[in-house]
């Protein structure tokens, strides 16, 4: 078995099979976003993004970073999955069995600094 790629490109459109979703907290966009950017983030959402583990993060080795995947802001990290919910998901990403269809930026709460992801995920096999 080989192990996944660190980096884990969320693809914008999969028709294929019916999915599932899961909803995650994005924390920590304070570090990462200025204010203004924010604003305008909360006002173009939906916004495509992807997630990428990071496991050599010294505060979290579930960490999961965020990152924006539309002009003008590609490939910028915006914050991390919450802690409890990366718990979960990194190890699954680490194995190779969560698998995003899509993920999306649905809304953004400048005053509380997060924000909320869609992440699509295929349909379980009978």
């Amino acid at each position: 078995m080989t192990k996944p790629t660190k980096r884990q490109r969320v693809p914008r459109n999969s028709d294929s099979l019916p999915s599932r979703s899961v909803e995650v907290t994005v924390t920590g966009l304070s570090f990462y976003v200025t204010p203004s950017t924010m604003q305008r983030m909360a006002r173009e959402c939906p916004l495509p993004v992807y997630l990428e583990r990071d496991p050599d993060n010294p505060h979290d080795e579930n960490a999961i970073k965020v990152y924006l995947n539309a002009e003008p802001w590609v490939d910028f990290h915006i914050g991390f999955v919450a802690r409890q919910t990366a718990s979960v998901i990194a190890p699954k990403m680490d194995d190779g069995t969560f698998n995003p269809e899509s993920a999306w930026l649905m809304y953004v709460h400048p005053g509380k600094t997060e924000a909320g992801v869609i992440v699509k995920l295929p349909a379980k096999k009978p």
